[in-house]
């Protein structure tokens, strides 16, 4: 999981921590930094300004460029891309820059005229090509008017940031969400968590329906907003989401991915003016064909979720909406859907389909908070009114939401007992403090209100977890068992089976190790138990390991046939 400090700095606090610093502390509490780079390349660069831009005169595709690299400085640069025009902000390297992979900017004669650094494309930054627009793959990056002349570009456009590269582990999968990984940052660095601010809007009378006729979708909610503009991202928006390896699409769907990105809860937007019938129904029981957002067909089996419009295919739940749905250019009103769909389900579709995504990875890994499915409606809804121009909000409609509130107990006795440790009372509240669990301590005894995130803390061990990743791996102590000694010796069937085996090998048989699992024509032709059908593996790899043998003389005779077939005739098993 990639994860950009910048944009964990708006949960967090961590602009005055060292990046390699802040990597080890993250580290020390149990979530592995396996690596870290910096999201653009390049130092010595400035925001230029094209005062002058005319026709190479011995090329017919390069320019010379008067560009002024600081106020009051002009300098001569020769440019190839199709863009470049007089009157344009640019990204300037000045020679000594060093781009990455020992490209560095030099002082050169391009066809006779002299170039005092290059304007840069997004590309050239060593930004991943896959999440570039195609004009910041083909041509130089222009800037806004209001970039100033001679300041960093990277800061300025919000690209000098630094990555960690995160590997969860499977039960930490909540921190798939910035806030909750906000949570275990603020910790370790006793420090508060800064989540956005939340304003409830809704108007009555939204016509829309939700059903589920199914147990495999515990919630279903959703939202209609009117009067939205599909337009080009705010830079802070593309930005943030280039930094987290997103490609930005347009300000609806960036919406989406960024809402995921914070609270770990995949969103999905419907053209509200594309349903005839303005009802959703989540069921199972499709066997039909149905073209995705990717344009492409797939076959749809009835074990599959399906968020229903119109009685047909809206979206394969979790995995990918479907074309007849789809937001657009011309789309004006959406209905925005926060639901939770049974993990193991929509694996098992989204590995049929070969449609992995993003989203259906959260709900697969089980990163979500449903107890906040109302709160990330209303945090879309806030987002659409800043960024999309929303014109109406109307109320929430969504099947009941109901959570029970987790506590789990915990002693200190308990913890030191486990661990042993000699930590004090006062020291595991402070740990619980820093984690922001609420709990009630009665002598020694913590009962910890589990927070509605944290899906893996269910028993006593799992905050004793908690409690020793806080309190520091380096601070246990290290003692060897004690036990009494014994002497290693064979049974007496190990010491006649061991005799045997020996017998057999000294009288020239060689001893074979072969496979447990077979094909079902082996178990026939070599089935002495008649009466008694072979286990079958559920999801084999192939057909020759599909079944459990029932007689090892099938595998002994492909041991043989192995060996003749190459010249191997002495062969004794």
């Amino acid at each position: 999981m990639e994860v950009s400090l910048n944009l964990l700095n708006k949960y967090v606090k961590i602009d005055d921590q060292d990046p390699k610093e802040l990597a080890d502390k993250i580290t020390s509490i149990g979530l592995e930094v396996e690596g870290m780079h910096s999201l653009a390349n390049g130092n010595n660069m400035t925001i230029g300004y094209v005062k002058e831009c005319i026709d190479h005169p011995d090329s017919d595709h390069l320019h010379v460029c008067q560009v002024e690299v600081r106020p009051g400085e002009v300098t001569q640069i020769v440019c190839g891309a199709p863009n470049v025009a007089a009157g344009q902000k640019v990204i300037v390297a000045n020679p000594g820059c060093d781009l990455g992979e020992g490209f560095v900017i030099k002082q050169s004669t391009i066809r006779g005229q002299e170039s005092n650094g290059m304007i840069c494309s997004m590309a050239e930054l060593g930004l991943d090509q896959r999440l570039l627009s195609p004009e910041d793959k083909d041509g130089i990056h222009v800037l806004d008017e209001n970039a100033p002349v001679g300041e960093d570009p990277l800061e300025y456009l919000g690209l000098k940031d630094t990555i960690l590269d995160i590997g969860l582990t499977p039960n930490r999968s909540d921190c798939m969400a910035l806030t909750s990984l906000a949570y275990e940052v603020a910790a370790v660095l006793k420090r508060d968590v800064n989540l956005p601010e939340i304003k409830e809007k809704g108007t009555p009378g939204s016509n829309i329906e939700v059903k589920v006729e199914t147990e495999l979708c515990p919630f279903f909610g959703a939202k209609l907003v009117k009067g939205v503009t599909t337009k080009e991202s705010p830079a802070w928006l593309k930005t943030a989401l280039l930094a987290s390896g997103i490609k930005p699409i347009n300000n609806i769907v960036d919406i989406s991915n960024y809402v995921m990105l914070e609270t770990g809860q995949p969103i999905h937007m419907y053209d509200y003016d594309k349903l005839t019938k303005k009802e959703f129904v989540v069921k199972t029981g499709f066997e039909e064909k149905a073209i995705l957002l990717d344009g492409e067909e797939y076959k749809l089996e009835p074990n599959d979720i399906i968020v229903s419009t119109d009685n047909g295919v809206g979206c394969v739940a979790g995995v990918m909406g479907a074309d007849s749905t789809k937001i657009d250019e011309n789309t004006q009103n959406i209905v925005i859907e926060v639901a939770t769909f049974d993990g193991p389900s929509l694996r098992e579709t989204a590995r049929r389909l070969n449609l992995l995504t993003d989203a259906s990875q959260h709900y697969i890994k089980g990163a979500l908070n449903t107890a906040n499915s109302l709160n990330i409606l209303e945090r879309c809804a806030n987002l659409l009114e800043e960024l999309a121009d929303a014109k109406e909000i109307y109320e929430t409609v969504s099947t009941t939401l109901y959570i029970e509130d987790k506590y789990v107990s915990v002693s200190t006795q308990q913890v030191n007992g486990l661990l042993g440790t000699n930590i004090q009372t006062n020291e595991i509240a402070e740990i619980f403090n820093s984690l922001k669990f609420k709990y009630e301590l009665k002598e020694d005894t913590f009962n910890v209100k589990i927070p509605t995130y944290r899906n893996d803390i269910t028993m006593a061990a799992d905050l004793i977890e908690e409690v020793v990743r806080m309190y520091g791996f380096d601070n246990i102590p290290s003692t060897l068992p004690e036990m009494s000694m014994t002497i290693g010796k064979r049974t007496e069937i190990q010491e006649k089976k061991h005799m045997m085996k020996v017998l057999l090998k000294d009288l020239g048989l060689h001893e074979t190790l072969t496979y447990s699992l077979t094909s079902p024509s082996l178990v026939h032709d070599f089935n002495i138990f008649h009466d008694q059908e072979p286990v079958k593996l559920a999801m084999p790899l192939g057909e020759e390991r599909s079944v459990t043998r029932q007689s090892i003389i099938g595998s002994l005779l492909q041991v043989i046939n192995y060996n003749q077939s190459r010249n191997m005739k002495d062969v004794h098993l």
